[in-house]
């Protein structure tokens, strides 16, 4: 995708998603998607801070959550065109959860 945008294909930014999973053995560089997803919202807004660095904005709440929530992993998705979209960037960082109350 990054390299489609760099030639000149619009590059959309489309949704955040969360969750509470934990990498192990697997190579992330593979993921499809998050290993537990519990949450996804739309894409507030987007600033390119310079060439290499962009700011995105996305909210999410604990609305549906019965219980408690340490989240680990994000995954900011996108697409080119009106191609389905795909996992962009992937974070997962358990030592550092987001807890996030019921």
């Amino acid at each position: 995708m990054i390299a489609r945008s760099i030639a000149g294909e619009k590059l959309t930014f489309t949704t955040l998603k969360v969750g509470v999973g934990v990498v192990g053995e697997e190579n992330p560089y593979d993921f499809t998607g998050l290993k537990r997803q519990v949450k996804s919202t739309d894409i507030n807004s987007f600033k390119i801070l310079n060439e290499n660095l962009i700011q995105i904005e996305a909210i999410y709440s604990n609305e549906g959550f019965e219980t408690s929530k340490a989240i680990t992993e994000y995954g900011i998705y996108a697409k080119i065109g009106e191609e389905e979209e795909k996992l962009y960037c992937y974070m997962c960082r358990p030592e550092l959860p987001e807890n996030v109350s019921a």
